[in-house]
């Protein structure tokens, strides 16, 4: 998970695409959840007012 950070963080400083972002953030979310038994799968998450959130903030 560390290395999908490191690249999150990476692009943000370098190309700045906010898809890429995105993505990484998918995968983060998705590496999380793995950690807790009842938690709801990735695609759920697109739902939530804070992942929005979260998305908002990292296009601007």
């Amino acid at each position: 998970m560390r290395a999908v950070v490191d690249l999150l963080v990476e692009e943000y400083y370098s190309d700045n695409r906010a898809l890429m972002m995105e993505s990484f953030m998918f995968s983060i979310l998705f590496h999380v959840s793995t950690i807790f038994d009842e938690s709801p799968s990735i695609r759920e998450y697109v739902d939530y007012p804070v992942f929005g959130k979260l998305m908002s903030l990292i296009e601007q």
